[in-house]
């Protein structure tokens, strides 16, 4: 769904504290399509002195850009913002934009960053580096809950990777849930083979945030009312020219794209 001419602009200031301010300028029906805490921040009661201006303290402006090609344009494409040589950058912006997810509630961009975020690491002939994978964790373990799917991609990426054993020299860096979740993961969830079966298989196992709930994918396709039973169908991954994920349906077009923003092909 393209946006209306007519929506006004609204400024996200995006300080990290770190360098200055970084503005971004949003058409409102694209910032609110698919983020609640959007929705709720463009109300006019929460507007500073009516000049329409949000600020997020708590993301980068490279995760904060992901965010606005991703509404603008359906894929995600963290390799525009890193050089080859600074591949690791990439991950960590991915890890960044997937902590914004959780802030601005925005399930579908949450599930597309963990998509991509396991497609890159997918590969048998993918291995990363130890102080990629302490970056990673830190990242997504100081910016997420105890339930959150990301966590879960995290710790079965160490064991299926085989650096759990290298990461006792962080233990003193790392949040302390990590080691106790990679703990139940091995001893009580199947060890590393039952690790190996999730990240081998469609990674609705990381979309959800609760594994009672069903996954945010799966929801997309359940029948309205009164359109009968139908069986949901799981996305599949593809590649866009730009090195980007989109996701694709068998037959037919992904329902989400006339709700959530998405340009899928």
């Amino acid at each position: 769904m393209a946006p209306t001419t007519a929506s006004p602009f609204i400024t996200i200031r995006v300080d990290d504290g770190k360098a200055r301010p970084t503005h971004f300028f949003v058409q409102k029906d694209v910032l609110c399509r698919t983020s609640p805490f959007m929705q709720a921040r463009c109300k006019p009661e929460w507007s500073q002195n009516g000049n329409n201006t949000i600020i997020l303290p708590e993301t980068t402006p490279q995760a904060f850009q992901l965010y606005i090609d991703w509404l603008y344009h359906g894929s995600v494409c963290p390799s525009k913002y890193a050089t080859l040589e600074e591949s690791s950058k990439a991950y960590f912006v991915l890890g960044t934009a997937y902590v914004l997810g959780e802030i601005l509630q925005d399930i579908p961009f949450r599930v597309a960053i963990i998509d991509t975020l396991h497609q890159r690491c997918l590969p048998e002939d993918f291995e990363p580096s130890v102080a990629w994978v302490v970056d990673i964790i830190t990242v997504i373990y100081n910016g997420t809950t105890n339930a959150s799917g990301a966590r879960r991609f995290v710790t079965d990426m160490v064991l299926v990777k085989n650096v759990s054993a290298e990461l006792w020299d962080y233990s003193d860096e790392l949040h302390k849930d990590f080691f106790r979740d990679l703990a139940r993961t091995y001893h009580l969830k199947g060890g590393t083979e039952a690790a190996s079966l999730r990240w081998t298989s469609p990674g609705c196992h990381y979309h959800a945030n609760d594994l009672d709930s069903t996954c945010p994918c799966l929801i997309a396709d359940e029948p309205k009312h009164g359109s009968g039973n139908q069986s949901a169908k799981r996305k599949t991954l593809s590649r866009d020219e730009g090195g980007g994920v989109k996701f694709l349906r068998q037959n037919r077009v992904e329902r989400w794209s006339d709700n959530a923003g998405i340009l899928w092909a």
